[in-house]
């Protein structure tokens, strides 16, 4: 209102001219108050010449995030991304969210801020599509966050796929109607529980390896991450396990590292130790065969 009033009271010194940069709409509303709800008419007798700014592309959009976002996820490793699941997530949910370069750049700088120290520890695709609920759909990223139990592993039966279906619906409702189907597509693609309750389809427990050796956002224990920007207590960076699997190749050193890790306790009241042999056994195509059965058991030690 101020600055238009400012215009208005010295617009016609002569060899001015003013170049404005605004929202229609949400100058207008703001006119109204002043003008007794005819906001519109008192800005066209300031404003002589108008242009409207095209909307933006969405190969531009496009190019723009990916250009952003191209140094980030330039190293992530293979098993922790999926071409084809990104360009889905693109087309069926953040085309959806960018509106603006500007929208671009948001999600782009929480990906910068907060991705770099997980890489190596989340499945790419899944953190993209988490962070963008968190920027773009906060209410919904909140559910999540407090009760991740409600979208993590396998539903029961179908009775509770029916029950589940109804609470999905009424998280999606509470969002803005123009970002329904992109919050649709993040839940039910991070969340084979969201999917099989919307769709009416099963999983087998068969799923869990995969999704573990993934490190998935839908498997319970790789979910904490996802939200505490940083791996649950006692929980080991792959870089670690790398590590760790290489003292596989000799029995004394296998011995000294399990031994190492029995003397540090984590908040369930086990040990690393106990942590690194159920990475072991759930994933692995981590050690070939050969080492694991030279692996020193806790009755060698």
């Amino acid at each position: 209102q101020h600055v238009f009033r400012l215009i208005k009271s010295v617009g016609n010194l002569p060899g001015l001219v003013y170049v404005l940069a605004f929202d229609r709409d949400v100058v207008v509303a703001a006119l109204d108050v002043i003008a007794n709800g005819r906001g519109r008419d008192y800005l066209e007798k300031i404003v002589q010449v108008t242009f409207e700014i095209p909307l933006p592309q969405a190969s531009a959009l496009v190019g723009l995030f990916g250009d952003r976002i191209q140094p980030l996820f330039e190293r992530t490793p293979d098993d922790l991304w999926s071409l084809q699941e990104y360009q889905n997530l693109l087309g069926h949910a953040l085309l959806k969210l960018f509106t603006t370069p500007r929208s671009v750049i948001r999600l782009a700088n929480a990906l910068a801020i907060t991705y770099p120290s997980l890489q190596d520890d989340v499945h790419g695709v899944d953190y993209i599509a988490i962070e963008a609920s968190r920027v773009f759909a906060p209410a919904t990223y909140d559910i999540i966050r407090r009760d991740p139990t409600h979208f993590v592993g396998l539903d029961r039966d179908r009775e509770d796929r029916k029950a589940l279906a109804a609470f999905y619906e009424k998280v999606i409702s509470g969002e803005p109607e123009a970002n329904r189907a992109a919050v649709t597509y993040i839940l039910s693609a991070c969340f084979p529980k969201v999917r099989g309750a919307l769709q009416n389809i099963g999983y087998g427990s068969d799923w869990f390896a995969r999704w573990d050796r993934e490190r998935r956002i839908c498997h319970p224990d790789h979910c904490p991450a996802y939200f505490e920007f940083q791996l649950p207590d006692g929980a080991f960076h792959r870089s670690e396990l790398r590590a760790l699997a290489d003292e596989l190749t000799d029995r004394d050193r296998a011995a000294n590292a399990f031994v190492r890790l029995s003397t540090t306790h984590v908040a369930n009241g086990g040990t690393r130790a106990g942590v690194w042999l159920d990475e072991l056994r759930n994933d692995v195509a981590r050690v070939n065969a050969h080492d694991t059965q030279r692996l020193a058991l806790p009755g060698d030690v």
